[in-house]
């Protein structure tokens, strides 16, 4: 009966070593019956009240979800920085959940269009290199709305509109 009770707590040891919290903030609307759940590492625009209230707008990836607060990753364009941005749940004013590869497609296609549009004129020997260059431009501006109107980044939902934010806390082995 004791070593039984004793594998038991070596097991219920072990077990909970390898346990650990993940935290997602669920933001919910009962009116329109939708629930956006957002976990460490994923891409948010949000909108929040800053310093002195102003209505400031983040786009950048989750750090860390604490109880009251969301933690992103510095978004400045620089390596090996260690900056981080906290942000109170009770700032919260607006939100939208983005696609983790959002921030690196547009350019993409954006880029790539604009590339093969030049070579595809370049390649012709139909068009003078004035023309090959206006066209290529006109080419990239218009991709660049088109990828715009696809791949929205603005702020779809406003707390006012009856969004509730809670921390939802659960065990991962």
């Amino acid at each position: 009966m004791k070593s039984r009770r004793k594998i038991l707590l070596i097991a219920v040891i072990l077990f909970s070593n390898s346990v650990y919290s993940q935290k997602q903030l669920l933001f919910e609307n009962t009116n329109m019956s939708k629930t956006v759940v957002v976990e460490a590492r994923d891409y948010l625009n949000l909108q929040f009240n800053g310093y002195l209230n102003q209505t400031t707008e983040l786009k950048s990836y989750i750090a860390e979800i604490t109880d009251s607060s969301l933690v992103f990753k510095s978004n400045d364009g620089t390596y090996f920085t260690n900056k981080t941005y906290e942000v109170k749940n009770s700032d919260i004013t607006g939100f939208r959940k983005l696609s983790l590869f959002q921030p690196y497609v547009k350019p993409l296609i954006n880029v790539s269009v604009t590339l093969g549009s030049y070579l595809a004129f370049d390649a012709s020997k139909k068009f003078s290199d004035t023309e090959v260059l206006l066209y290529t431009t006109v080419i990239g501006i218009a991709t660049a709305y088109v990828v715009n109107l696809i791949f929205k980044d603005d702020i779809e939902f406003k707390i006012a509109d009856g969004w509730k934010l809670r921390v939802n806390a659960f065990a991962v082995p």
